[in-house]
């Protein structure tokens, strides 16, 4: 398919008429108003973030501010960047990145309320069950475990399966590099959160703090990254298969259910990362990556390798493209000269010439 032109007018009053029904949700979620009813759940989360940072550090809440809002803006700057530019074959335009980046975002809201009612419940349900105590660990372990896994995946992953409609979504890489963006938008309005309360005044150092921002901005939000990733493998890998392309949808639903796994085994190792640190350490309160860190530098390797192949995939199908545009221009010239070729080079030859103009022999 031909490279659509993409400009500022179509951005805002794009053009939807004739298009495949899977590409208008797509070219919806791409306009710049829906971008900013996402960026005003960003909004509410920073005033709140701003609230709970001055209860909790009365003297210090600008600086915590401060450090919370440039380490949720510079670090997913840093990795969206750095994830569109990998794409050396072909990158898509970076409205599709913003796009979903910003999906991740509004689904921040959703997925915390959503998660707290859920986790409501389960508190209610424990408490009948086991006590105080018993209330208490169900809504740690099951909200964390079972339920924000469940929850979070699928309102990011929903945005990733609703672009993956558009055709700019054509292979492996794009499905990876989506989902990942939807992820990122995720993790940054989270680590705002968290950010905001991790200080507290006359309990916690500068340095524990600086800890926890860069191992949250770090382990955690690259950890929502890849989760989501996993959503968009099999879209991409479905999308850039021909026939297949019309199942890539489909095929979301089924990489939403590894994106839950991974999830759940990263906040399972969290809980035990904390136990494990609270015995071993006690007195330190900001968090090390002790079960985090391998996990994190193993789904890093794997992603590595398959992004190389993706790559692969992709500089492959791009050929593929190129090589079946040659040959249509081809046959195109070919109806135009009278189907007469070069019987050196085998190149058209215009109606009337007898001299190829490609290897100069007379014809």
């Amino acid at each position: 398919m031909e490279k659509e032109r993409y400009t500022l007018k179509n951005l805002f009053l794009p053009r939807l008429r004739g298009r495949p029904w899977r590409e208008i949700p797509a070219m919806l979620m791409l306009n710049p108003i829906v971008w900013l009813c996402e960026l005003i759940v960003w909004l509410i989360f920073a005033v709140g973030s701003a609230y709970q940072a001055s209860v909790l550090a009365p003297h210090m809440d600008f600086v915590v501010i401060l450090v919370a809002t440039v380490a949720t803006i510079v670090f997913p700057v840093i990795y969206l960047l750095f994830m569109w530019i990998l794409d050396i074959f072909e990158r898509e335009p970076l409205r599709f990145i913003i796009s979903l980046f910003l999906w991740g975002v509004a689904s921040a809201g959703g997925a915390f309320i959503v998660n707290t009612f859920l986790g409501l419940i389960l508190v209610l349900i424990g408490s009948l069950i086991g006590g105080e105590t018993g209330g208490q660990l169900a809504a740690v372990v099951g909200t964390s475990v079972f339920i924000a896994p469940v929850v979070e995946e699928s309102i990011k992953g929903l945005g990733v399966i609703i672009m993956a409609g558009h055709h700019e979504l054509d292979d492996t890489y794009d499905g990876i590099l989506f989902g990942f963006s939807a992820g990122i938008g995720f993790a940054a309005v989270e680590n705002l959160f968290y950010f905001s309360s991790a200080f507290k005044e006359g309990q916690t150092t500068g340095l524990e703090f600086l800890g926890f921002v860069l191992y949250r901005s770090i382990i955690c939000m690259i950890g929502h990254g890849c989760f989501t990733a996993t959503t968009g493998i099999l879209m991409g890998l479905l999308k850039g298969r021909g026939r297949l392309a019309k199942f890539a949808q489909i095929g979301g639903f089924i990489g939403l259910f590894g994106a839950m796994l991974l999830h759940g085994i990263f906040n399972a190792a969290a809980i035990g990362q904390g136990i494990t640190q609270a015995v071993v350490f006690g007195k330190l309160t900001y968090p090390l990556p002790m079960f985090h860190g391998p996990l994190i530098f193993l789904m890093g390797f794997i992603y590595f390798i398959i992004i190389i192949f993706a790559l692969i995939e992709s500089r492959a199908r791009i050929i593929r493209e190129e090589a079946y545009e040659t040959e249509r221009q081809r046959q195109k010239q070919l109806e135009q000269a009278g189907s007469r070729c070069c019987k050196q080079c085998n190149t058209p030859l215009p109606q009337g010439r007898i001299c190829c103009d490609n290897c100069g022999t007379m014809n």
